[in-house]
């Protein structure tokens, strides 16, 4: 299905499926990361960045640090189904941040 954006209009942000790793070199200890994913509807411009959370603070952050890359701020941002953003769960009436 093709859809029409116009430019500067949304941003659509999740985080992406399965979790990366990192290994500590000194401990060999791996911990997970998750790829918040930040693209423009028009021009499909694309910021990636790995957290260490989906929590409100690591969202916050990869959020901010791709609006500085993209150098603007859209119209609107569009979250899909992001957990960081949910208080309470529900199919007709969530509670958001």
């Amino acid at each position: 299905m093709h859809l029409e954006h116009k430019a500067g209009d949304k941003l659509y942000i999740d985080f992406a499926g399965e979790k990366l790793h990192i290994t500590d070199a000194q401990t060999g200890q791996k911990q997970g990361l998750e790829v918040f994913v930040a693209v423009l509807g028009c021009s499909q411009y694309t910021y990636c960045q790995a957290v260490y959370s989906q929590k409100k603070h690591d969202f916050l952050l990869a959020l901010a640090n791709a609006l500085t890359y993209f150098a603007g701020v859209p119209q609107a941002i569009v979250p899909d189904n992001l957990k960081a953003a949910v208080t309470k769960s529900d199919r007709y009436e969530p509670d958001l941040y």
